[in-house]
């Protein structure tokens, strides 16, 4: 899946403890908010495998079709830091390390 959805990732900074526009509770809604047109400016990635994928981003369309409880964004609370920190909290382990010489086996969903 990463592999063949490379893509450029933007982290900005969480932002400040204030209410202003430096906030971070503004920065989280601008981000939810532009979510969408940062999606359609760049879906660039109509094939899959040198085929047509009927998508304009065929990225995009992997991506919503993956275990949202490890892709998507955690339910709406006003407090990003409480709704990040449940979502950490809830999440499904997803790997368990087995002996040395063993790989490490993602567990099913």
């Amino acid at each position: 899946m990463m592999r063949r959805t490379a893509s450029v990732q933007i982290n900005p900074d969480s932002g400040e403890d204030t209410p202003g526009a430096a906030g971070y509770r503004n920065r989280r809604e601008l981000a939810r908010r532009i979510g969408p047109a940062l999606v359609a400016a760049f879906a660039n990635s109509p094939l899959q495998n040198g085929q047509p994928t009927g998508w304009l981003s065929t990225r995009q369309h992997v991506w919503s079709r993956m275990d949202a409880c490890r892709t998507s964004q955690p339910r709406y609370d006003p407090d990003a830091r409480v709704a990040w920190t449940r979502c950490a909290l809830d999440a499904k382990v997803m790997c368990i390390p087995g002996e040395e010489d063993r790989d490490w086996s993602a567990l099913p969903v």
